[in-house]
């Protein structure tokens, strides 16, 4: 019980922008991803994937995605490749940060309007 506990505080350091003062947002949830956003209009996808690990890619709707200036994954510094239609944003992680995710099981991408 204590080293799940211990887990679920190391995700939340890693993922907590996307949870704590946030709220959720249409389409709230599609497939495998929750949508939240905070005050400054900073949007959040926390994504769930079948195999507990991260994609090459990842396609947000556009509805949701807004029109976003920088996307990041939560716990990485650098900025990810990302390109937008009319109907999807789809987001590269390179290989460097699917070998090495800053968390388990579930990921925060923020993409900043």
């Amino acid at each position: 019980a204590y080293e799940r506990l211990g887990g679920i505080g190391q995700w939340l350091k890693v993922n907590g922008d996307a949870i704590y003062g946030s709220r959720p947002i249409a389409p709230y949830i599609k497939g495998n991803v929750c949508f939240t956003q905070q005050k400054d209009g900073n949007r959040y996808a926390l994504v769930k994937t079948e195999n507990d690990l991260l994609p090459e890619h990842i396609e947000l709707p556009v509805e949701f995605a807004g029109n976003p200036q920088s996307v990041q994954l939560l716990g990485i510094e650098q900025e990810l490749e990302w390109k937008q239609s009319s109907e999807k944003v789809v987001i590269h992680l390179p290989e460097s940060i699917r070998n090495n995710p800053p968390c388990n099981f579930v990921w925060g991408i923020r993409l900043k309007n």
